[in-house]
């Protein structure tokens, strides 16, 4: 492990923070695949069909996995609360050897890049999914203009790698850190393609 500490205080709050980011991009990207590939399939009119032959259900299962992505995109990126975990993470990383400065770079280059789309969710987990904008207008409080739907896996694939290269620096190889499937788009996909029946 290349990673050095004054205390043990410190190793533990970093390991912490490590691991609230893992369940958070986990329990980000378990509902933002399914949810994105659903979504992507929604000009298939026999999907559509499918669907629609228990729409309550899948009225439930999509706005549940809608919520869980933004309140994972929540926890992860407001900085409102004193900072959040993923900041504390990315300071710590700077504070280490210089591979481990460069990956906490790589991270930070990728938020700035999804920084739109972040700032994005941010307005709809504040003024929807975990909050109610009772003021503001209702086209207001949905604030989903302009959001699209690849901005989900777009931040995924771009957040993923840099997250891997932050494992890497930090253990030596990716397989000591966290286990993230960059995969994970394309595999739900397929699956789902598989799963649903095409025809009503």
């Amino acid at each position: 492990m290349n990673l050095t500490f004054q205390n043990d205080e410190l190793k533990s709050s970093f390991f912490r923070d490590l691991r609230l980011i893992h369940d958070d991009l986990c329990s980000y990207a378990s509902a933002a695949a399914p949810y994105y590939t659903l979504n992507k399939q929604t000009d298939i009119p026999s999907v559509v069909a499918s669907l629609n032959q228990n729409a309550m259900f899948w009225n439930c299962v999509l706005g549940s996995m809608q919520t869980a992505v933004f309140v994972s995109l929540g926890r992860l990126h407001d900085k409102a609360k004193n900072h959040s975990h993923l900041t504390r993470y990315i300071k710590a990383m700077k504070n280490q050897d210089e591979d481990c400065k460069r990956a906490a770079d790589e991270l930070e280059a990728a938020i700035k890049r999804q920084s739109p789309f972040i700032e994005k969710a941010l307005h709809l987990r504040h003024n929807l999914f975990a909050h109610t904008n009772f003021h503001a207008p209702l086209i207001a409080a949905f604030g989903f203009e302009g959001f699209k739907i690849d901005d989900l896996r777009s931040y995924w694939d771009d957040i993923i790698v840099a997250m891997e290269s932050c494992d890497l620096a930090m253990f030596g190889t990716i397989e000591h850190g966290p286990k993230f499937d960059r995969r994970l788009f394309s595999s739900i996909s397929a699956a789902t393609e598989s799963a649903l029946p095409l025809s009503a």
